[in-house]
């Protein structure tokens, strides 16, 4: 059960300006970013049409304490989120009830309008694993923990045994790091003047091919 809801009244006040700010940015919805919440950068990160990241902590107790801190500090906010209770105690999904057209997670196990879910590993790594629609942003918001957390820093700096994960890329030189198309700005569209008319209309950007993602890091960020 979630019973911290009271711990970040005071942080979220002197910070939700900022991320609301984010979040109008386009049809990107900003969430804060884990990684400065828990104090660690993630120990592994990848994938494509969606994004998941794992964060690992030095005990079974501290990575509980991270997850449920966290899930209260998204389900509180006024981030129009909502989470579905699925009588899961490991693993909590969020559908997105807000007025931004926020790309769905790839799940076909789940009717609802999901765009992230979070994972409690704590029997197994103590880690927590959060995935998340490309069309969320992670903003470092200044909230913070009370009782900063025990983390496990990742082993090593850069990959070994010639894996390369998207944490050890360098920042994509083409969308600077935000993983959208350069051309449309992440919307998928852009508009189109009818010749001899006064009108425009919308078309898929020939760039992205109506992705709304980078054509050169395929919206990771990273390359």
């Amino acid at each position: 059960m979630m019973k911290r809801r009271s711990l970040f009244c005071l942080v979220l006040s002197l910070s939700l300006l900022f991320l609301c700010a984010a979040a109008s940015a386009g049809d990107y919805l900003a969430l804060p970013d884990p990684g400065a919440y828990f104090g660690v950068a993630p120990n592994e990160s990848g994938g494509s049409d969606s994004i998941w990241m794992t964060y690992a902590f030095q005990t079974e107790e501290e990575c509980d304490r991270a997850f449920e801190e966290y899930a209260a500090l998204l389900e509180d906010g006024p981030f129009d989120l909502k989470r579905v209770d699925d009588d899961s105690d490991w693993l909590y999904r969020f559908d997105y009830v807000g007025p931004l057209d926020v790309e769905k997670l790839d799940d076909r196990s789940w009717d609802g309008n999901e765009v992230l879910k979070l994972a409690n590993f704590s029997n197994a790594g103590a880690s927590v694993q959060i995935t998340l629609s490309s069309g969320i942003i992670m903003v470092d918001s200044g909230i913070r923990p009370e009782v900063p957390f025990k983390v496990r820093e990742p082993k090593n700096s850069v990959s070994s045994n010639d894996t390369v994960y998207e944490w050890d890329k360098p920042t994509c030189s083409v969308c600077s790091g935000s993983g959208r198309c350069p051309k449309c700005g992440g919307n998928g569209t852009v508009k189109k003047w009818v010749a001899g008319t006064f009108e425009y209309v919308d078309q898929n950007c020939t760039t992205c091919m109506g992705s709304g993602k980078c054509y050169q890091c395929g919206g990771s960020g990273r390359h």
